[in-house]
């Protein structure tokens, strides 16, 4: 999935950051017109995520392997189009004004 810019690559996805995506839709769906309060929605996701057991956060590491795999092929494929940055020049620095460093 290529980022809103087009040519930059959406990033990696962990395995938390799936749980908590899915707990937020779980939760849009349980009080659809609720205002999300972050900081008290974060705590319980944490807690909630650290009382999981191995087995059941096995389904959300399959989903970071399988986002992991699409990051890295779409990142070959960017850098495969031969899209890269170019360097800015003609800015010199303050620190390189006076470094010593004379031309001529």
């Amino acid at each position: 999935m290529v980022g809103p810019k087009g040519s930059k690559v959406m990033g990696r996805m962990t395995a938390y950051a799936f749980f908590v995506q899915i707990c937020r839709d779980e939760h849009k769906k349980q009080y659809p017109g609720e205002l999300l309060q972050y900081q008290e929605f974060s705590k319980k996701c944490a807690e909630r995520w650290r009382t999981m057991t191995e087995l059941e956060r096995k389904w959300f590491n399959q989903l970071e392997a399988k986002d992991k795999m699409r990051y890295e092929a779409e990142q070959a494929q960017v850098k495969g189009s031969g899209k890269t940055k170019t360097l800015k020049t003609g800015k010199v620095h303050k620190k390189m004004v006076g470094s010593g460093v004379r031309e001529g």
